[in-house]
């Protein structure tokens, strides 16, 4: 028998290589709660999107008069402004509040898993790539290590309080996977 592996028997293995690994994935998945956090963030911005282009189509129709107000917490909050704008930035307001409170949930769930630590990366990778996205914004460290908020001062970045999106989950991913090695030693 020869100990030399041909090219066409590397061929044939690597084929069933897909079929083995869509079981383990499929596991990983159903165990891990990342995937679902992922998706959960995933549709918040999708519908955040889908509100910031409504409040652009407005921003084309009304008149700067009609449409003051940029934030439900601004004073002028409605004062003055078209109905449909108020509508439409309560509507953003409240998607926005969603997006980012799965994107602090991305960084509170721990990825249970080698493949959802990858999922959590990879998606990282595909948000902050893909054409006129946002970036990811910053969230505010407290003692418990619990992360919160959105937009940092200068003054708060500088103290060491606030920490971009990005050095969290390169942390989060690297916890996890501390202990998925030690849950397997």
């Amino acid at each position: 028998m020869s100990t030399m592996t041909s090219r066409r028997a590397v061929l044939a293995g690597a084929a069933t290589l897909p079929a083995l690994t869509m079981p383990a994935l499929a596991d990983a998945q159903a165990d891990d709660p990342i995937f679902a956090a992922i998706e959960r963030h995933r549709a918040a911005w999708a519908e955040l999107e889908r509100r910031t282009s409504v409040t652009i189509r407005l921003e084309n129709i009304l008149p700067p008069d009609h449409r003051k107000a940029h934030h439900r917490d601004e004073p002028s909050a409605g004062e003055g402004d078209d109905p449909r704008w108020t509508a439409a930035m309560a509507d953003w307001s409240q998607a926005s509040d969603a997006s980012e409170d799965a994107a602090a949930e991305l960084l509170t769930i721990k990825p249970a898993t080698v493949a959802g630590v990858a999922a959590l990366l990879d998606y990282g990778y595909e948000f902050e790539t893909a054409p006129l996205r946002a970036e990811w914004g910053d969230f505010f460290l407290e003692g418990d290590g619990h992360r919160s908020g959105n937009f940092a001062s200068d003054a708060e970045i500088e103290n060491g309080r606030w920490l971009s999106w990005k050095t969290l989950v390169l942390h989060h991913a690297a916890e996890a996977l501390r202990h998925i090695t030690a849950a397997s030693a």
